[in-house]
């Protein structure tokens, strides 16, 4: 069943007067608009005090987002950002334990997935024109929702493509967040989903106008996938199932393949990270936490760019596939070991 959670959204900003930091941009095309509901499964309880709303970006795209205002005294607010693919139901479980951790939380779905506006015709298709929309859609959504509204200090909590989002913003804007925690980075697609030339030919498509496009790939599963032990995310096999059971009764959060524009997009932003001078230009504290077997983002690739970074450190998890926080109890609790020492240190 899908319902609001509550009587009304938060208010829908419409950006008139941003600060210096926000830039204009054109306006993005209309298409599917975004779904202000949260869905709720047994299994996967929403955590109370949870409100959805929706968010208007400066090109015109509807961002879902949702709050928990923590306790009544919290220790600070974290920004909860996501991967590809992933939308907010995915970490109702990350909520609440960060919200006994005492922390305030705000996440929200990227533009073109989740609940969020879709930005082709085709809302199965997963796109992105410029990888900078989402660095800006972070720090407008700061501007407007987080610092106004909930409470310092500010930390990042942010998975694979969500990321790199992240250190793209810190690179730019390092006041954003006091420190920020990532798991599984995005900094090198592997190989097993990057083959020989994927790179040069997304490029290529893009130039000739096909970032449209998706690209190619083996026909698409259904949307309630059975757990197989060599998926690519998780060995736990009741959180991998409760992701798919919210498909199952709201498959409109789900999204297919990228397009070729998404993907050339990735490339090139992961490979910026992975330039000596950019881990050079951080400042701000950054914990970097991936598993040993991942083969979705290269973990040795992650290692090395902390390696660059003055004020990082780097904490790989053995058996851990790349949804650290989905994965099984005894790498989630390394890794809110490492996360609490992190934030209090």
């Amino acid at each position: 069943m899908v319902f609001p959670v509550s009587p009304a959204p938060l208010s829908l900003h419409l950006l008139n007067a941003p600060p210096l930091r926000r830039r204009r941009r054109p306006e993005a095309p209309a298409c599917r608009p975004a779904v202000f509901s949260l869905a709720c499964v047994p299994g996967n309880r929403r955590p109370d005090g949870l409100r959805a709303g929706l968010f208007r970006t400066r090109d015109g795209v509807t961002l879902r987002i949702a709050v928990h205002r923590g306790p009544v005294h919290p220790r600070g607010t974290v920004v909860l950002l996501q991967g590809r693919g992933d939308f907010i139901e995915k970490y109702y479980e990350v909520i609440g334990d960060l919200v006994a951790r005492g922390y305030a939380v705000a996440t929200f779905d990227w533009r073109g997935q989740g609940g969020s506006q879709r930005l082709l015709p085709d809302p199965s298709l997963n796109h992105l024109a410029r990888f900078d929309d989402c660095v800006h859609d972070l720090v407008d959504l700061m501007d407007a929702e987080v610092l106004p509204n909930l409470p310092g200090p500010y930390i990042g909590l942010a998975h694979s493509m969500g990321a790199a989002v992240l250190i793209h913003a810190l690179a730019a804007w390092p006041d954003l967040f006091e420190r920020a925690a990532l798991t599984a980075p995005m900094v090198q697609i592997t190989r097993h989903l990057r083959p020989a030339g994927a790179e040069a030919a997304t490029r290529l498509f893009q130039a000739l106008g096909l970032g449209t496009r998706p690209v190619p790939a083996p026909p698409r599963r259904a949307v309630h996938a059975a757990y197989a032990p060599g998926n690519l995310l998780t060995s736990d096999e009741r959180r991998y199932g409760r992701t798919y059971d919210v498909l199952a009764v709201a498959p409109h959060l789900a999204v297919g393949r990228p397009t070729i524009g998404w993907a050339s997009e990735a490339f090139r932003a992961s490979a910026a990270l992975r330039r000596p001078a950019f881990g050079a230009r951080l400042r701000t504290p950054l914990l970097v936490v991936a598993g040993d077997e991942d083969r979705v983002t290269s973990t040795p690739a992650a290692a090395a760019f902390v390696r660059g970074v003055r004020t990082g450190a780097m904490l790989a998890l053995p058996s851990c596939a790349h949804d650290v926080l989905m994965e099984r109890d005894a790498v989630r609790d390394a890794f809110w070991r490492a996360f609490d020492g992190f934030t209090q240190g």
